[in-house]
């Protein structure tokens, strides 16, 4: 080959290689549909276990507090929408990407929640509110750019005295009594002020209560344990107040995901 041959060859090559490097660069860079924007959440899941919250209510034993899924509500207020979607940690990934190619909108809340699927319990919420979703355009959230908040319950302060007893799973009250009320609250800060409805309530739970109202953040259920026998002295098991998290608002499917502490039952010995 001529030294011509050969410079025209190099150059050739040269002019592949820079092409093939933007193609490549090109299909990094997102884009969104045309009129759309794109909404991408990097889910680091080790930064996600250092923000996860443990159970700190009651000390009702080990459980495995592991988050292997997150579930994301993104909601237009203004526009009165709302969308779904969910994603879980592949074998041994340190990072997976949620994301959603939505509406453009002047405000959006994202909403996610923590949960181990295997355990069925969530563990933590997080909160990104006022976004603004322009047109063509690509919102990149990390996990430090959420408010992250304990998913938890605990006995309203007047009530302190039933949880050690509950927290043993044993409890003794007056056979004479048809139903024993207790003061639940339930941390809620995705319907913080709206008024309670168990219809449009993201949580849920196992047990007999009527809902009261949510402030600042807290849902707050009476709780009751019904005697079958009253006036006669008996040990019943009872499905306890088991507060949990709806995970279809949150593309989780049709299920319940345990707020800990999980207390599914416990024994009445009304006597």
């Amino acid at each position: 080959m001529s030294l011509r041959g050969v410079h025209r060859f190099a150059a050739l090559f040269l002019m592949v290689v820079l092409l093939s490097a933007c193609s490549s660069s090109s299909n990094l860079t997102p884009k969104p549909a045309e009129g759309k924007s794109l909404v991408q959440v990097d889910i680091d899941w080790s930064a996600l276990s250092s923000v996860n919250a443990k159970p700190s209510a009651l000390p009702v034993g080990a459980v495995n507090v592991h988050v292997n899924t997150v579930g994301a509500r993104l909601v237009y207020p203004d526009e009165s929408a709302a969308f779904t979607q969910a994603i879980s940690r592949q074998d041994a990934a340190t990072n997976s990407i949620l994301i959603f190619e939505v509406p453009a909108t002047n405000r959006a809340h994202l909403y996610l929640v923590a949960v181990n699927m295997e355990n069925q319990t969530v563990y933590s919420y997080a909160m990104a509110e006022n976004l603004r979703l322009g047109e063509n355009s690509v919102v990149a959230l990390a996990i430090e750019d959420f408010q992250w908040i304990e998913a938890a319950w605990h006995f309203d302060d007047d009530y302190d005295d039933y949880a050690n007893s509950i927290e043993n799973g044993r409890i003794e009250l007056p056979f004479g009594e048809y139903q024993v009320m207790i003061r639940i609250k339930v941390r809620d800060p995705f319907q913080e002020g709206k008024k309670a409805s168990y219809e449009t309530s993201f949580i849920g739970h196992a047990g007999i209560s009527s809902m009261r109202e949510n402030v600042d953040g807290w849902l707050y259920f009476d709780a009751y344990l019904r005697n079958k026998f009253a006036g006669t002295p008996n040990v019943d098991t009872h499905h306890w107040f088991q507060p949990s998290l709806d995970g279809i608002h949150f593309n989780l499917g049709n299920k319940g995901y345990s707020i800990p502490p999980v207390i599914k039952a416990i024994t009445v010995e009304w006597k």
